[in-house]
């Protein structure tokens, strides 16, 4: 048998409900990555694809899962923030309101 010389990937759009631009823009910034600065695009690229640690992400969607459709899954929370993301074991509900946006 031979090998089959193609491939084809297939994805689900990730809809990041709560929080807001604001939250964001301050996780980046935590990091290091501010707009304007020289290597910005690059430090950007390179969080949102490695982020600091290998489950960075993956810990963001399993814990901040909310619900999916046949077009998407939605989340909440941010990647530093365990009491942001609804089934993480330091959930605070005081986050409940942020969701609901």
């Amino acid at each position: 048998m031979t090998a089959i010389p193609y491939w084809v990937g297939m994805g689900t759009p990730h809809v990041l409900r709560a929080p807001g631009q604001s939250e964001w823009l301050a996780l980046f910034a935590r990091n290091g990555i501010r707009s304007g600065e020289v290597g910005f695009e690059q430090r950007l690229y390179q969080f949102l694809k490695f982020g600091p640690e290998p489950r960075y992400w993956s810990e963001l969607i399993f814990e901040g899962y909310s619900s999916y459709n046949s077009g998407a899954i939605f989340l909440y929370g941010l990647p530093d923030v365990p009491e942001s993301r609804p089934h993480s074991r330091c959930y605070n509900p005081r986050w409940a309101g942020v969701h609901d946006k």
